[in-house]
């Protein structure tokens, strides 16, 4: 897909070190995005740092019973 680009990956967070390959998305001057390979879950660069955001699967609500 145009403007997706495989990179490797490493980032140091307060729950140890987050590194390996995925597919970079979004990529601007407000942050962008990976998803790592074989995840659905989306690492949000923001402004030199970055957030682990849920996985973006169809959701199952556990607080419902």
């Amino acid at each position: 897909m145009e403007g997706d680009h495989r990179v490797s990956f490493r980032f140091t967070t307060t729950r140890g070190i987050v590194e390996g390959e995925g597919t970079l998305i979004g990529q601007g001057p407000a942050g962008g995005a990976i998803i790592p390979s074989g995840t659905h879950t989306v690492l949000s660069i923001k402004h030199g740092g970055f957030e682990i955001l849920p996985d973006q699967q169809p959701s199952v609500n556990q607080d419902n019973q």
